[in-house]
């Protein structure tokens, strides 16, 4: 006679809720996931489980934001090619720089639009002062993102 294992009868896996996972860890690890688990009042395993939990979430929110950042990035990169804002390769600074308009003596022109030529004044729809807020709020968002981009605007070093 077979003696029987301590515990209830195993679950096909289809019904069971969760699964053994056996890993290793070094034990300045293990110690912060022991105080955790403590301090939140879980077992090691749920506490271990909850922290990858939200590793996987936080990952999907970078990724999410990542996208959004490029997406911004984009636009106001089109709005400044719009505006007369030219983009030039510049080795010196490793790669594309934008360079305000009226700023492009000496450089090629071709793919550059005069602001002259471009049609942005506002729609009946919307007023002078809300199409100055718009201006401005683009503006700073040119900056933010020529700041961020560690674009240079003209200059020589």
């Amino acid at each position: 006679m077979k003696k029987r294992k301590r515990g209830g009868q195993p679950k096909p896996a289809s019904q069971r809720k969760r699964h053994s996972l056996t890993i290793r860890v070094l034990d300045e690890l293990r110690l912060k996931l022991e105080e955790a688990a403590e301090k939140s009042q879980r077992s090691v395993s749920e506490e271990a489980a909850h922290r990858m939990r939200l590793a996987f979430n936080l990952e999907s929110e970078l990724t999410d934001y990542r996208d959004i950042q490029k997406s911004n990035d984009d636009t106001i990169k089109n709005i400044m090619v719009q505006r007369g804002w030219g983009k030039v390769v510049d080795v010196r600074y490793g790669g594309p720089v934008f360079i305000p308009p009226g700023q492009i003596q000496g450089l090629p022109t071709s793919g550059f639009k005069d602001p002259a030529e471009l049609e942005t004044p506002p729609t009946p729809a919307i007023t002078s002062a809300l199409f100055k807020a718009i201006q401005d709020a683009v503006e700073k968002g040119v900056a933010a993102a020529l700041s961020r981009a560690t674009l240079r605007i003209g200059e020589d070093k």
